[in-house]
């Protein structure tokens, strides 16, 4: 389900988006190393999840197409929703290894819950521009190990990486040489 609102105008575009999606019976192949260090596998069926959050973005452009800023926030709240039952494959012989697996309320990995984003794009010159984004995340935690999560008792998160910044930033120059677009971008 999703619900959001946008705004429009000659200057200025605004969204805002609210979710919650619920994944049913979804399955997983997760390959990881066991304690052993042997490459192994994981099919995991029946895993439900809910995914909650809300999404928001901005672009602003400022005299024109010569001066844009953009932006935006996501914050999720994304979690397994109750325990499952796994099968684990070791690469090698192929051999089985049933287990309860306790994930709920395991907050899902390998993406992160919050992203922060602000943007600006600078023409000051027809065909120039200078770009620099900021990215902002958090709440990043790292995808299961299957092994680890067949004791009832141990509901512990998994490995939350710390939050981190990203910074890119853009120059570039185009023009056209008669029939020929050329661009020069770093």
């Amino acid at each position: 389900n999703e619900i959001g609102y946008a705004f429009s105008s000659s200057w200025l575009r605004l969204d805002i988006t609210g979710y919650a999606s619920q994944w049913r019976d979804k399955g997983v192949r997760i390959s990881y190393n066991n304690a052993e260090g042997v490459r192994s596998y994981a099919n995991i069926t029946g895993m439900n999840a809910l995914h909650i959050g809300i999404e928001s973005s901005f672009i602003a452009k400022i005299k024109g197409d010569k001066v844009i800023i953009n932006g935006g926030a996501s914050i999720g709240n994304w979690k397994w929703t109750k325990d499952v039952n796994g099968i684990i494959f070791n690469e090698l012989t192929q051999e089985k290894t049933e287990l309860k697996l306790y994930l709920e309320n395991l907050a899902i990995g390998d993406a992160p819950q919050t992203t922060l984003f602000l943007g600006a794009r600078v023409e000051p010159i027809k065909n120039l521009f200078f770009a620099a984004d900021f990215t902002y995340y958090d709440r990043l935690y790292a995808a299961f190990d299957p092994e680890r999560r067949t004791n009832p008792d141990d509901r512990s998160q998994s490995w939350k990486l710390p939050d981190f910044s990203l910074i890119d930033i853009h120059a570039g120059y185009s023009r056209r040489f008669k029939f020929v677009n050329a661009s020069l971008k770093g």
